[in-house]
Order: C-alpha cells, then structure tokens, then sequence
C-alpha cells in the first residue's frame, strides 16, 4: 500500500515508559457469565503498577450472573468496581456511565470475551504525556484462526495492522477498534444512538485536532464469528454503523 510504502522508514516517537498515568479500563457486559472471571484476572496480571489502574464493570440488564459472578470473586477487591444499569441500554450508554465513576484521566474500554497481552496498559499509557494525543488504539488478534472462515477474516485485521501504523506514523490514525481503545476522558461521550460508537468518539477526538496513536505492542485477543450467519450480521452492523457515522460527520469527512 502506498501509504506503507512512505511511511516505511519513519520512526514512531520514543515512549517514557517511567510516564503512568491513572487508567480505568472499562468492561460493559450483558450475559458474560461465562467469560467475566477470567477477563477481569486477565487484567488483573497486567504488568503494570496496581495502584496505577482500575477496572469498572458495567452490566446492563443481564439475565444470568454476570453481575453476581463479579461480586461473588471481586468484592473484596478496591480495584475492581460494579455498575449496574437497570435494562439492557447498549455498549454507548456502559461507557458513559462508567465514565460518571471513573476514577482515570484515561478511559480504556474493552470487550469481555477480549483478552490482553501483559504489557497493554504499560504501552498504551505512555503515549498520553505527549498532550496532542487524545486517544490510542491498540492490535487485535484473532484468537481461533484455526476455524477456516475466521482465518480469511484474520487475513483483514492484519491489512488493517498495517495501514492503521502508516497512519499513525503519518500523523494520526483514522480510528480505533472497541475491543481495545484509550482516550482522554474529558475528549468525548460515547454516541447512544451510534452504531459504530468506537468510530463516532474516534472521529470526535480527530475533531478537536486530538493525535490517535496506533500501538500495535498493545495486542488483544478475541475469537472472531465461526459462521457464515454471524460474519455477515456483524459485518453488516459495521457498514450500517460506518455509514451512519460518515453522514453524521459529513462536513468534516469533506475538508481538505
């Protein structure tokens, strides 16, 4: 690509790894009992100081135990909080209400069923002491390549991996992904009404003449649709959600 191309021999900013800021890394959730024990331990073991992050669980509505699963392993842990909306409201309405409560300049959201590497928050964090950063996004990773269908889609994400880093070394990378995405907690409110919230916040920070960074160090995991059915309803919620989202922003998608 052509933009790799350019960008082939530029160098990304050096990183003060000494620079921690305060991060709360939120988990909206509906019906993740299964998965929420071992995604909130999964951060938990994150490389990076204890006193430094927090994690802020927000259920919406769920009809299994999720909520009690959180209470029943964390109560006794400060780290760890619990909000609970009252009805199933979508991701949008989680990240605002655990921004109500957040202790962190820096809101991290990510997904249940995602699973970090150690050093995410210990890359990403860094990258906030240049203050025209505004957001940060890190790599996903396909967890079940194994499963032929999500293979051809993991071929994708490593499309997207490249250009997303060009972008970054450009200037600034167009947007970021929900399973893994940090901002400056006074930058933005999530869009209820949005179907790409992710891409909403992203192109709102851009706005405000905010750099997102790409840091592809920073790696999630998350096992990608094994069916025809759910690939073309999930790809079919990101078209509707992008072009949703380029109308909305339609002057400033239009400028030069």
């Amino acid at each position: 690509m052509f933009i790799t191309a350019i960008t082939r021999n530029r160098k990304a900013s050096p990183k003060d790894y000494a620079f921690q800021p305060f991060i709360s890394v939120v988990i909206p959730t509906y019906n993740e009992e299964k998965s929420i024990v071992p995604r909130i331990e999964n951060i938990l073991g994150q490389d990076y100081p204890g006193d430094k992050y927090e994690i802020i669980v927000v259920d919406s509505g769920s009809t299994d135990t999720t909520a009690q699963s959180v209470q029943k392993n964390f109560s006794q842990n400060h780290r760890v909080k619990l909000a609970q909306e009252g009805c199933r409201r979508g991701k949008a309405s989680a990240i605002n209400t655990a921004k109500g409560i957040a202790k962190g300049d820096i809101i991290l959201v990510t997904d249940a069923n995602t699973l970090f590497e150690k050093n995410v928050l210990s890359e990403i964090g860094p990258h906030f002491k240049n203050t025209r950063v505004g957001a940060v996004g890190g790599r996903l990773i396909l967890s079940n390549v194994d499963d032929r269908l999500v293979a051809s889609s993991s071929f994708y994400w490593d499309i997207e991996s490249l250009l997303r880093a060009a972008e970054s070394k450009l200037d600034s990378a167009c947007l970021f992904h929900g399973e893994i995405n940090a901002w400056r907690k006074n930058l933005v409110t999530a869009n209820t009404s949005s179907l790409s919230e992710d891409l909403d916040m992203a192109i709102k920070i851009r706005k405000q003449g905010y750099k997102i960074i790409y840091e592809a160090n920073a790696v999630a995991y998350e096992p990608g649709p094994e069916t025809a059915r759910e690939q073309i309803i999930q790809k079919k919620r990101t078209a509707l959600g992008t072009i949703q989202t380029i109308f909305k922003h339609i002057k400033y998608s239009l400028n030069r």
